[in-house]
């Protein structure tokens, strides 16, 4: 058996903890026998990384327009759809649209390079 001298020290979650518990149980070794085994001595080291600034960007953009949504709404409770011209509610209905559709289509495109890269996401 080779001695082991050095320490690495890792910070991880509760739930990352468990995790690691219950693969290393899974293949019946201890927690360090598995991080040893998956980080140093396993061929496939891979990191796929994904760039989440575009969702970021868009759940800010998503806010702004909740918030005209909201004032537009109380608009038209105040004053009325008499003071409006049905070309500007529709405007701003479009724009909204248009802001969905960008974020459906945005999902969509994480969702599949997930699954061309074997990552699945998992409902808590």
């Amino acid at each position: 058996m080779v001695a082991r001298e050095s320490n690495v020290l890792i910070r991880v979650s509760e739930k990352e903890k468990s995790i690691l518990v219950s693969k290393a149980r899974k293949a019946g070794v201890s927690v360090s026998e598995f991080i040893r085994a998956t980080s140093i001595y396993s061929d496939d080291s891979q990191i796929q990384i994904i760039d989440v600034q575009p969702l970021r960007d868009f759940l800010f953009e998503l806010t702004k327009q909740g918030t005209n949504l909201n004032q537009f709404m109380k608009f038209l409770n105040t004053y009325g759809v008499e003071r409006l011209s049905v070309r500007q509610a529709q405007k701003v209905l479009d724009d909204e649209k248009n802001l969905f559709e960008r974020g459906k289509n945005m999902l969509i495109g994480v969702h599949k390079e997930l699954e061309r890269h074997n990552i699945y996401l998992r409902k808590e």
